[in-house]
């Protein structure tokens, strides 16, 4: 079979795709792995543009250890399979009576892929979905299922909530939840110039705060969200309207025509804005955060300390104005607190991302370079699920627990059964520049 990615970024053909349905099943193929001098890594829902899940040997799934395993209400925890999607983890807890804190924008990847690769929301004062996990279960090198939280294997806990799939096998994680929420979304255009000033306020004021801004332009769509007992007002067509026509038939149609046509990118972004209008939703926290993505993009995204945005967004824009990338997907700006996870692009400082976009028609490799290489100059984390072409020896400079992290990895499987190609040049120096600086891009 040939295994691809939701954005074709990563297609490849392993030798054995193995669909685990239990903890067991999974011991069984790690050990074969294990036995036979073979490479392992696991699929989770193809919705990492990386090739985080690469192998040309061993792929195994868990899709189908999905559902709840069991509900500590007092503690307002739930234990959950690790394939179980974010969407339906967000179903069941709403069942409960409980929620998420956060959420990304997205919600079809699995909870072992998204916490595993660091996935986050926005809101300058809550923390990435990672933060969430209060304890995980993951079946090791030598098929040992491991329990690892505060109490127990609590290095291994520290590290392996973003672990990127080095440590083993994740299938169960327990998670921190909160009281069922709603929440009250404002949207509307701004002149994003003009209130950069004000945002350091905005972010204090708002609970989850984000910008989506056209390039070449000086407008950006504004998302401000709060927390509301008011009763859920979100029609369904006004919702299919909003999301599904506007922001994606549309967005899909303005991308094919600007790519068939070779249209300009910045007549195009401008004329973009003028489908961006006032809204207010109010819904299940679930239905707020989360949106379609119905529209096929390549995305790197990058992250900085919140301190740097400023200065880091000027020289973006300065430099997108100047090259006029023929790119006409908006950037996605967000904020997310400090966190204490090792490989956590947001350990130790409250952080702001910027995700860039391309079509999948159109892509723009130039574009995501030079954004990274701007980014350099802040000690740029990027999002261990999206495009970048960074490598250890930049980790190392840029991740104080680097090799405190690698001691437990190479600990854990010293066999390197959890390493595939991809990973070995994330986590290894090979003392030797790219032939391609677009590689990976």
């Amino acid at each position: 079979m040939i295994w691809k990615n939701w954005s074709e970024t990563v297609k490849f053909e392993p030798k054995n795709y193995i669909e685990a349905k239990t903890i067991e099943e999974v011991k069984e193929a790690v050990l074969m792995a294990k036995e036979e001098g073979r490479k392992l890594r696991v699929a989770g829902s193809g919705h990492s543009f990386s090739r985080v899940c690469e192998t040309k040997d061993i792929l195994l799934s868990i899709d189908a250890m999905t559902g709840i395993v069991e509900v500590h209400k007092e503690q307002k925890q739930i234990t959950f399979w690790a394939g179980t999607t974010v969407r339906r983890a967000g179903e069941l807890c709403l069942e409960h009576g409980l929620a998420q804190e956060n959420l990304g924008d997205f919600d079809l990847q699995t909870l072992a892929g998204a916490t595993s690769t660091g996935t986050h929301g926005t809101g300058i004062n809550l923390n990435g979905i990672s933060h969430q996990i209060v304890a995980f279960w993951v079946v090791t090198a030598d098929g040992e299922l491991l329990e690892c939280s505060k109490d127990k294997n609590p290095k291994i806990f520290e590290a392996g909530r973003v672990a990127l799939g080095l440590f083993g096998v994740i299938v169960k994680v327990r998670l921190q939840l909160v009281d069922a929420y709603k929440l009250k979304v404002e949207k509307s255009l701004v002149n994003f110039f003009e209130i950069l000033p004000q945002i350091p306020t905005m972010l204090q004021n708002h609970r989850n705060l984000e910008f989506f801004w056209f390039p070449m332009t000086k407008k950006a769509m504004m998302k401000k969200m709060s927390v509301t007992d008011e009763p859920v007002d979100d029609p369904q067509w006004k919702n299919f309207i909003n999301q599904h026509i506007i922001e994606n038939y549309a967005l899909n149609a303005v991308c094919n025509l600007s790519y068939r046509w070779n249209l300009n990118a910045k007549k195009v972004n401008q004329l973009m804005t003028k489908f961006v209008g006032n809204d207010i939703r109010i819904n299940d926290y679930n239905k707020i955060l989360a949106t379609e993505r119905m529209v096929r993009f390549k995305e790197m995204e990058l992250n900085v300390p919140a301190e740097h945005f400023e200065a880091f967004f000027t020289e973006v824009s300065n430099m997108i104005n100047e090259k006029q990338y023929p790119v006409v997907f908006p950037v996605e700006i967000r904020w997310v607190k400090a966190d204490d996870i090792w490989l956590s692009p947001t350990y130790q400082r409250d952080a702001v991302y910027l995700a860039f976009h391309t079509y999948w028609k159109n892509h723009v490799p130039a574009y995501f370079y030079d954004m990274q290489e701007i980014a350099k100059k802040y000690e740029v984390r990027p999002h261990w699920g999206k495009m970048h072409n960074l490598e250890a020896a930049h980790f190392e400079k840029v991740y104080p627990k680097w090799h405190d992290f690698m001691e437990i990895r190479e600990r854990l499987d010293p066999d390197q059964i959890f390493v595939g190609p991809y990973m070995s040049r994330l986590i290894k120096d090979h003392h030797q520049p790219m032939a391609d600086r677009y590689y990976n891009l």
